[in-house]
């Protein structure tokens, strides 16, 4: 979970430099699906990271790969 969470996140940072390359070409179609994915990856890294915050490793996983789980998700209702 950690490693599925922390590749999201690499992810979320890849499609926003690509959304940014886009409108800089001048590809605002690109960018507007872009967004769309930006939002999916980061969808995927806060459910990994939901299922591993309270995980008794964490704090080593950080040390070694560096990432973080986002702040938790707000409940649905």
């Amino acid at each position: 979970m950690y490693v599925a969470g922390r590749l999201e996140a690499a992810y979320v940072l890849q499609y926003a430099d690509a959304r940014e390359h886009a409108l800089a070409c001048g590809r605002k179609d690109y960018a507007e699906q872009l967004v769309a994915m930006i939002k999916e990856e980061d969808r995927h890294e806060q459910f990994f990271g939901d299922r591993i915050r309270d995980h008794r490793l964490l704090p080593i996983g950080h040390m070694v790969g560096g990432w973080t789980p986002p702040p938790p998700s707000e409940p649905v209702i």
